[in-house]
């Protein structure tokens, strides 16, 4: 009875909140922002969308990216994140088995195919090394698997909702250029846990 009380308040609160943006999509969230050179690019995951108990460490083991580009704001834009261009993706992960200790590793998430996905370990955060810096003002990232047809049912594994973009030029100092401020709540569990 307290679980449904609590889903009915964070009903209510949702309800008188209002949104710049829409929630996090499975098959594809875009965070834009000012052009900025970056040679790192990391995401810090707070909540995923089976999990809004808590921003400090998201329960592991069943959240999952496929894929996280990182756009060039030069003409014509590309995606400079490509593991395929030099860059390089690290970032912990949750299951590693003993036969291919790289299975559900980060490295998933700039191969260019929503294949093989990232299974988020702790702490929950995504790092991905650009091959040199580059001017970029826009990040995309997914957890569903498929090609051009890509649709929810194909999801596997909780998505992250609330997360900071940050990038950094030498790796040590990270600048906030984005994140899911704005963006409607997962749930009404999320709007509840972040009204406390």
């Amino acid at each position: 009875q307290l679980l449904d009380a609590l889903e009915q308040r964070g009903r209510e609160l949702a309800a008188t909140w209002k949104y710049e943006r829409p929630k996090v999509a499975s098959r594809g969230t875009e965070e834009r922002f000012a052009p900025i050179e970056a040679k790192w690019v990391r995401m810090v995951i707070h909540a995923l969308s089976s999990d809004y108990q808590s921003r400090e460490q998201p329960r592991g083991g069943n959240g999952q990216l496929t894929e996280f580009q990182v756009w060039s704001a030069e003409d014509p834009t590309r995606n400079v994140a490509l593991s395929n261009l030099g860059a390089r993706a690290t970032g912990p992960a949750a299951v590693i088995p003993e036969d291919f200790p790289n299975a559900y590793g980060a490295q998933h998430c700039i191969d260019g195919a929503l294949g093989e996905a990232w299974f988020i370990g702790w702490p929950a955060i995504l790092t991905i090394e650009l091959a040199e810096p580059t001017l970029i003002n826009k990040i995309v990232f997914f957890n569903a698997r498929g090609g051009n047809e890509v649709d929810d049912s194909r999801v596997r594994g909780a998505t992250p909702c609330e997360y900071t973009i940050e990038i950094s030029n030498d790796g040590v100092q990270w600048q906030s250029v984005a994140s899911d401020a704005g963006r409607e709540p997962w749930s009404p569990g999320h709007v509840l846990a972040r009204s406390m």
